[in-house]
């Protein structure tokens, strides 16, 4: 199963709780471009292995995907989300 979300280009994301998110995510893989408040990064995780390349794509939209066997709290997880939209 896997879920996913998009996010608008002005949409900016605090670095240091998006990465301790998922980081401790207990999901199969994950796949995000995410433009934060330290700059534009891909996120890869694969069994909780976090890589973070940083990137340059300007006015790219955020988004991020997240792959598990079996279903996750993705309403849960997509409000954690907003809540690390900095202000």
């Amino acid at each position: 199963m896997s879920c996913g979300w998009i996010f608008e280009p002005s949409t900016i994301f605090l670095f240091d709780a998006l990465y301790g998110l998922l980081a401790n995510l207990n999901a199969e893989r994950v796949k995000a471009v995410m433009k934060t408040d330290d700059g534009m990064y891909a996120f890869n995780v694969v069994n909780q292995m976090v890589t973070v390349s940083p990137i340059s794509l300007d006015g790219v939209e955020s988004k991020v995907e997240i792959i598990d066997k079996s279903p996750l709290p993705w309403d849960e997880l997509e409000t954690i989300l907003l809540s690390f939209v900095a202000q």
